[in-house]
């Protein structure tokens, strides 16, 4: 077998006993490995990193609410301006610097915009 690129994982080698996420190990490395077969220590701290804080989950659905409540809801209007920030630019490990109760009122950013967050979060 000829030798991987350094930027590549070989997942067939990979520990997946690895528990433990390194920030170092991933982030900005260079690292890519199949979408179908991402490690589970990645797929672990993207989903950490990703999760609602509790303050801001208040502001969604209730995920016990049948189908029929569910579409009952009022949902915001899909916004219809452009955004000039990248999709990259937009994660931080900044604290918010605005009252999660700000998303009551805002509406939804555009489908474009939602795809280029789930770009750049390493979803697709």
């Amino acid at each position: 077998m000829s030798p991987q690129p350094p930027d590549v994982v070989d997942l067939q080698h990979c520990n997946d006993a690895i528990t433990v996420w390194n920030e170092q190990e991933w982030i900005s490395t260079g690292k890519k490995y199949p979408a179908s077969d991402v490690p589970n220590v990645v797929q672990k701290a993207q989903s950490n990193v990703l999760t609602v804080p509790p303050e801001y989950a208040a502001f969604l659905p209730d995920q016990h609410l049948s189908i029929t409540e569910f579409l009952q809801k009022s949902l915001p209007a899909q916004a219809s301006v452009l955004i000039s920030q990248t999709g990259s630019s937009s994660f931080s490990d900044e604290l918010p610097n605005e009252d999660p109760a700000c998303l009551a009122v805002r509406s939804i950013p555009p489908k474009a915009w939602i795809l280029a967050l789930e770009k750049a979060s390493g979803q697709i």
